[in-house]
């Protein structure tokens, strides 16, 4: 009974392993698609920016931070009036570090929606990774006094 059991714990841990190990394979081949999709879409027409900024979310989902930072630049350069652009480039410099350069997006972000508390709270996060403690509080502070009652984990927020 006992070797049974095993056999079936094994079969069943395989069995899960293949089936995600497929889901997996099966979204990397769909993001493939949708970003050769989206470069002919950008061939036909290279000033389409929905295009780009669906190209830099796709790459954003595959983890090719620098291809999605080159995507969202350029539908930045061909629609510089929306902030989620903006915000979507402050976020991926902040994956990768570089605070400066997400702080800078981020100013961008607020200079086109200034009530966003979100985009407050995020700043004062990378205000405080740039060591700029005052900056850090006043933005903070904004995000509250914006939106005062927040859902967010702000343990999350402290620990990164």
């Amino acid at each position: 009974m006992k070797n049974y059991l095993i056999a079936t714990v094994l079969f069943l841990s395989f069995f899960i392993s293949s089936l995600l190990l497929q889901s997996s394979v099966t979204a990397l081949e769909n993001a493939n698609s949708k970003i050769a999709r989206l470069e002919n879409l950008i061939k036909e027409n290279p000033n389409n920016a929905q295009a780009y900024e669906e190209l830099g979310a796709t790459y954003s989902d595959l983890k090719r931070d620098q291809d999605a930072i080159n995507a969202y630049k350029k539908a930045v350069e061909l629609n510089p009036n929306n902030s989620d652009n903006y915000h979507n480039l402050s976020l991926l410099h902040s994956i990768i570090k570089n605070y400066p350069e997400a702080v800078r997006y981020e100013k961008e972000t607020l200079r086109l929606a200034p009530y966003n508390s979100q985009a407050h709270m995020f700043l004062g996060f990378l205000y405080n990774k740039t060591n700029e403690f005052p900056e850090a509080i006043a933005s903070l502070q904004e995000a509250i006094k914006l939106n005062p009652h927040p859902i967010i984990n702000w343990e999350t927020l402290i620990q990164a």
